[in-house]
Formats: structure tokens, C-alpha cells, sequence
């Protein structure tokens, strides 16, 4: 578990610790703004705002910036 991604942390820095973590498989959740700055700096585009409870998955050989390519998104239907 970090404790290091929450909406005011540098996402520079929680990236670097997320390369750290040694797994196949890996899950981040956290809130905005520092989850659209992660995805970002993963594919190397512009961070974009993620929807209420959205959730998307990227694939890549090892977490580095620009290393990763955006292969789903889930929104869910929301109860406005």
C-alpha cells in the first residue's frame, strides 16, 4: 500500500514509486487530480479529467513515462 497518491501528492513521484513495486499485475485507485496526472504521464498525453468512480486499464512491458497504451475504460452509469 502507498500512502503517497492522494489528490495533492506529486505524481512524479508516486510513479516512481509504483515502478518500484515489483507485480504482473498491478491496481491504483486514488481520486483527482493525481490519477489523470498518472495516466498521463504514462502514455505521455495530456492529462485528462477521469469520470466519477471510472476505472481504465493500460498495458505495458514496465511503468516508465510514455510506456503505457490505454487498452479499456469503464464509467458507470451515474445516479444524477
Amino acid at each position: 500500500m502507498q500512502d503517497n497518491i492522494t489528490p495533492s501528492d506529486d505524481a512524479r513521484q508516486a510513479l516512481i514509486d509504483i515502478a518500484n513495486i515489483e507485480a504482473e499485475c498491478l491496481v491504483v485507485v486514488c481520486h483527482m487530480s493525481i490519477v489523470a496526472y498518472i495516466a498521463g504521464l504514462l502514455t505521455g498525453d495530456y492529462p485528462e479529467s477521469f469520470s466519477l468512480a471510472e476505472a481504465r486499464v493500460f498495458d505495458m512491458e514496465f511503468v516508465m513515462t510514455g510506456m503505457a497504451t490505454e487498452v479499456d475504460r469503464f464509467v458507470p452509469d451515474q445516479p444524477y
